[in-house]
């Protein structure tokens, strides 16, 4: 491939400018991109899939701190409307103590209630707490995943 050929295929894969503004974006879906201040107030409007956008850029530090407490805290919000994806990520942040305290019962938890969700791998994260409860916390964490499945809506795949 000729020099020339090779700076044309670089500067055209090279990712565009996100504006000449300086306001930050993170992606929203494929070839899109979302100011971050528009991600947020969708996320503090009850947004399900910012709220766990929001989790996910704050865990990884991708365009804000990286901020184990609040990515633990936008898990939270959008596991408690039912998305499966950030309650299994919730369920880590448990089982793991990243941004909470380490409560491997509350791990089982939002675990078995992403696996019910059709979570990729929250089942074998599921069992895998079960395995370190003892048996009297493993039915209290079951109770509570009785409890929760009556008030938490499903959206199945994490949408």
């Amino acid at each position: 491939m000729g020099r020339p050929l090779l700076i044309l295929v670089s500067c055209l894969l090279a990712p565009p400018l996100a504006g000449q503004s300086g306001a930050r974006t993170v992606a929203d879906g494929p070839g899109g991109a979302v100011e971050l201040g528009t991600l947020r107030a969708r996320a503090q409007a009850g947004d399900a899939a910012a709220q766990f956008e929001l989790g996910d850029r704050c865990h990884f530090g991708r365009g804000v701190p990286r901020d184990p407490a609040e990515s633990a805290r936008w898990y939270r919000m959008a596991a408690e409307q039912g998305h499966a994806g950030a309650q299994v990520n919730l369920g880590n942040a448990y089982f793991r103590g990243e941004g909470l305290a380490r409560n491997v019962a509350e791990g089982y938890v939002w675990f078995a209630l992403a696996a019910v969700n059709g979570q990729p791998g929250a089942a074998t994260n599921r069992d895998l707490a079960a395995k370190k409860l003892s048996v009297p916390a493993l039915r209290g964490a079951q109770d509570r995943v009785r409890d929760l499945q009556r008030i938490i809506p499903a959206r199945k795949g994490g949408s």
